[in-house]
């Protein structure tokens, strides 16, 4: 992960040495599962995009440089109105075809009253045709990535070949779509030996990275608070946390 955390790396190695001699599990089954519990939150954590931003986005993208196969121009003018410019005219030749920049407007409707012929008639309500099936493909597209910042984190913890064990608030991200560039921006490896067991992840995913999506922040709060809870939970009910925590991942409890 890049970028600068504030986290408790100490109470982390405290929790583990605590629940490996508890569990008699090894210190990598150990850490996978402490691994998986943080960077579920960690997806849990993180915002995912609004299907409603999504849309105006793409919509007002495509208000700027839309230009149909016939090399029709489709553009959004400054005071909200639909204007059209037929390809090969004169420059700056732009015709007014509604007051208001609704698209899927039956038919063009020039509100100046100006007579528009056959022919330019069906080049508008083409070129309107193409537009409103682009917007529509690129809206449906985009939304299957919706919460893509939060599957990031899913795939490292795939990479990790570590489960999903609490889906609550996650059914999106699942579903979610990801581009092959962007599954191989994470990854995840499991390090060990005799004597120690560390797990390396990295992030350089621009979706769970970037500050509207906060994912470097979510991942320091479910970090800090698996921590926190275990510090808790020794102070209070440390034999009842081991049980919750083996029963979550399959260990047994040394009695």
């Amino acid at each position: 992960m890049s970028g600068n955390l504030k986290i408790n790396s100490k109470g982390f190695d405290q929790m583990i040495r605590t629940l490996k001699r508890k569990t008699g599990a090894s210190f990598s089954d150990v850490v996978k599962g402490s691994a998986g519990s943080i960077l579920e939150g960690a997806a849990r954590f993180t915002y995912k995009s609004k299907a409603k931003i999504i849309s105006e986005a793409v919509k007002e993208s495509l208000s700027t440089k839309f230009v149909s196969s016939r090399g029709d121009k489709i553009r959004k003018a400054k005071d909200g109105s639909v204007i059209f410019k037929e390809n090969g005219s004169a420059a700056g030749r732009w015709i007014r075809v509604r007051r208001s920049y609704k698209l899927n407007a039956v038919g063009p409707k020039n509100p100046a009253g100006r007579f528009l012929g056959d022919d330019t008639q069906t080049r508008i309500n083409k070129a309107l045709g193409e537009l409103r099936k682009l917007q529509a493909k690129i809206i449906k597209l985009k939304k299957s990535r919706i919460a893509s910042s939060q599957k990031s984190f899913l795939v490292i913890m795939s990479k990790l070949r570590i489960p999903v064990k609490n889906t609550r608030g996650l059914g999106t991200a699942m579903k979610s779509k990801m581009t092959i560039k962007h599954e191989a921006s994470v990854s995840g490896k499991l390090l060990k030996d005799k004597k120690q067991s560390v797990i390396v992840i990295k992030s350089r995913s621009q979706s769970a990275l970037n500050p509207k999506s906060g994912g470097i922040n979510a991942f320091a709060r479910a970090f800090n608070g698996q921590t926190k809870a275990f510090a808790t939970a020794a102070s209070k009910d440390l034999e009842g946390y081991v049980k919750k925590f083996a029963a979550r991942n399959g260990f047994t409890v040394k009695k």
